[in-house]
């Protein structure tokens, strides 16, 4: 998955904006730029785990960050395995 399929299981980005307590144009970044930055972690699991997003937790983004840095963003057919 990508950080745009995160945000995607919101309704809307300014309603993970708003559950998050964040501007919405800060989600935008995110996904503009692929990645969601550390200290964002904690707040958008608990609002994930909230909404029942139950794949949306630290480890998943901890291993999304990984796969960035190294250049090896993961497909989103290797996620849904």
């Amino acid at each position: 998955m990508t950080v745009a399929r995160i945000i995607a299981a919101w309704p809307h980005p300014s309603e993970l904006a708003a559950d998050i307590g964040v501007d919405g144009g800060l989600i935008a970044s995110f996904k503009h730029r692929d990645r969601i930055p550390d200290m964002y972690w904690e707040d958008l699991v608990a609002a994930a785990q909230r909404r029942g997003y139950s794949w949306i937790t630290l480890e998943y983004l901890a291993s999304l960050a990984a796969m960035k840095r190294r250049g090896n963003a993961p497909s989103e057919q290797r996620a849904s395995l």
